[in-house]
């Protein structure tokens, strides 16, 4: 059993926040445990929101998440570990820009103003395996499916899908990692002039060699279209519409990194390769809508390749 707390206070705003945590762990035997946790988490506004008031001291508070948890942890080896979580997420005071209507029916946003009035919930699971060096071989897997939702106070009210509300995330992470030094053949050929010669292509041997790669994968992030006036050559989004109707594409990206470590008498040297967006998938950021009522999408990085010593 963890029972705990956080105390925080902000000497910009003057106001402090007090967070309750508990934690409950039961082991079912050495390689299975039972976990659940809850408790309320702050987080302070970001400085840019801190200062958005230029007439005075900003009135925001801290916005907070009431977080409840229950999972299973499972060690299937010693270099092996599973786990599964299931959990909810009440939010509330987050803070958001005062939305107003214009007489023509339509939304706008005041940047003017921040105000600690919105709120929001979310629950889903998350699931985690890892593989710890051991073998020459490392690496992870975790994979989250949630549904998070943000309040709409325009009428009557109701949810709708949040900004980050992606649906599946996945990250693979992995690598392979071999130590040429413990070998007599390569002590061998590190002493002749081909090593030398060969040492900064890519697949070289080395004293350490490394090579590893991170898989990523978004589901596709929900926004609101907006509609073209010709009069005034305006976008707009309708007051009467809902939010986040749309998503864009999924996001994928796959980076490819090579280390080679090369142990001297007075010195180390590490030599890498590294490339980002390896495939060079096209990730949609987001449209930009233009003066003429046409759209343009802006994309995200394509490959990147990098090196260096």
């Amino acid at each position: 059993v963890l029972v705990g707390g956080r105390y925080d206070h902000l000497s910009y705003t003057n106001k402090a926040s007090f967070s309750p945590r508990l934690g409950l762990s039961f082991h079912v035997n050495q390689i299975l445990a039972l976990n659940f946790s809850g408790g309320r988490y702050f987080q302070f506004p970001d400085n840019r929101d801190l200062n958005s008031n230029k007439l005075g001291q900003s009135s925001l508070t801290s916005y907070y998440a009431d977080q409840s948890a229950i999972g299973i942890e499972y060690f299937s080896a010693r270099d092996k570990r599973i786990t599964l979580e299931i959990y909810t997420k009440t939010m509330g005071d987050i803070v958001i820009n005062e939305i107003l209507e214009d007489s023509d029916g339509r939304d706008s946003i005041n940047y003017k103003k921040i105000i600690n009035a919105g709120k929001g919930r979310s629950k889903g699971l998350e699931l985690f395996i890892q593989k710890k060096y051991f073998d020459n071989w490392y690496g992870s897997l975790a994979w989250s499916h949630s549904i998070s939702e943000m309040w709409d106070d325009r009428d009557e009210g109701k949810y709708y899908n949040w900004d980050y509300d992606y649906g599946d995330v996945i990250n693979v992470i992995g690598g392979y990692k071999i130590e040429y030094k413990k070998y007599d053949w390569y002590q061998k050929y590190k002493k002749t002039y081909w090593s030398y010669l060969f040492s900064l292509l890519p697949f070289s041997p080395s004293d350490e060699y490394e090579i590893s790669f991170k898989l990523r994968y978004l589901g596709g992030r929900p926004y609101t279209p907006k509609t073209y006036d010709h009069n005034i050559r305006e976008w707009y989004t309708s007051s009467e519409g809902d939010w986040n109707t749309k998503r864009y594409g999924s996001y994928l990206r796959f980076d490819l990194m090579l280390q080679q470590r090369y142990y001297f008498d007075q010195i180390n040297m590490v030599i890498f390769y590294d490339f980002l967006n390896l495939f060079n998938k096209d990730n949609v950021w987001e449209n930009i809508y233009l003066d003429d009522g046409t759209i343009k999408i802006a994309y995200q990085y394509k490959t990147i390749p990098t090196a260096g010593v």
